[in-house]
């Protein structure tokens, strides 16, 4: 496949992303059903760009976008910034959020100073 194409997919589904953001039961079928592609082959696409799976894809944005709602300040509580992007689980949250970035989300919080 040709770079712009690919491109393309990407930019796709992170508009599908960010429209369903607060969404927790988002997943593999739907996100391929809107991108018009079989689960597999959408799979393969964005194993294939990306290395992740689509799981860890939608994850990572989610996470992401976590880090940019905690420096604007728009939510002051780990609850408040898990629900925001998706997250039922708290606990799941905060553990995905330090393997990510190395602190806690409510160290993120104080340093920037909003707890």
């Amino acid at each position: 496949m040709s770079q712009p194409i690919e491109a393309d997919l990407l930019e796709r589904l992170n508009e599908l992303i960010e429209t369903y953001l607060q969404h927790p039961d988002l997943d593999n079928a739907q996100l391929a059903a809107h991108l018009h592609l079989s689960e597999r082959n959408f799979y393969r696409r964005l194993r294939a760009l990306t290395n992740d799976s689509p799981t860890q894809y939608v994850r990572n944005y989610r996470l992401d976008r976590v880090r940019a709602l905690v420096a604007a300040g728009d939510y002051r509580t780990v609850n408040e910034l898990a629900h925001a992007v998706g997250f039922v689980n708290v606990g799941h949250f905060i553990r995905h959020y330090r393997e990510r970035f190395g602190e806690t989300p409510l160290e993120s919080l104080r340093r920037h100073g909003w707890r």
